[in-house]
């Protein structure tokens, strides 16, 4: 970790600040977000809804895996690999998507990575060695590397104009 800490670190030194100078803008109120906007609009409730049901169980999944990797035989060390393989998967996935949005759409891809999500999850009761739940957890790294940029775009898509970033936060 400090390896790539210092190595991240040096990167960013020598990179040139870009930065214009500060302006005199001041920032918005709440009045003037006018959130009032956002949360009018009907599409977002359902899709907070939909990420909160998906995040309460991904957190979920995460907190049980220590267990898991115990109960399939395996030293709870392996939870650093499992972290390593979801990343590996994960990041390249995040520069691929895009061609996958354009050929088959926002809304068919979230609905098919939270379905691959929702069988990996279910797919942990019946697994009995660690290297299942390694292809599990590919599996899962790749759909989440899909979902990440399908997520932001159709938060962007739905969003009231003008209140794009306020809506993903």
């Amino acid at each position: 970790y400090a390896i790539a800490a210092l190595a991240t670190a040096l990167i960013f030194k020598f990179l040139p600040d870009d930065q214009p100078e500060a302006s005199n803008k001041r920032a918005l109120s709440w009045k003037e977000l006018d959130i009032g906007r956002l949360l009018k609009n009907y599409w977002i409730w359902p899709f907070l809804l939909y990420l909160t049901l998906r995040g309460v169980a991904m957190h979920c999944a995460s907190t049980f895996t220590s267990y898991l990797v115990q109960d399939v035989g395996a030293d709870v060390s392996a939870i650093g690999t499992l972290n390593f393989l979801h990343s590996l998967c994960e990041v390249p996935m995040l520069f691929f998507s895009q061609r996958l949005i354009k050929r088959y759409g926002l809304l068919p891809l979230l609905i098919f990575t939270s379905l691959v999500y929702v069988l990996s999850e279910f797919s942990y009761a019946y697994i009995n060695n660690v290297y299942q739940l390694y292809f599990i957890t590919c599996c899962s790294g790749i759909c989440y590397g899909i979902y990440v940029p399908c997520f932001v775009q159709y938060t962007a898509a739905i969003a009231p104009k003008g209140l794009e970033n306020t809506t993903q936060t």
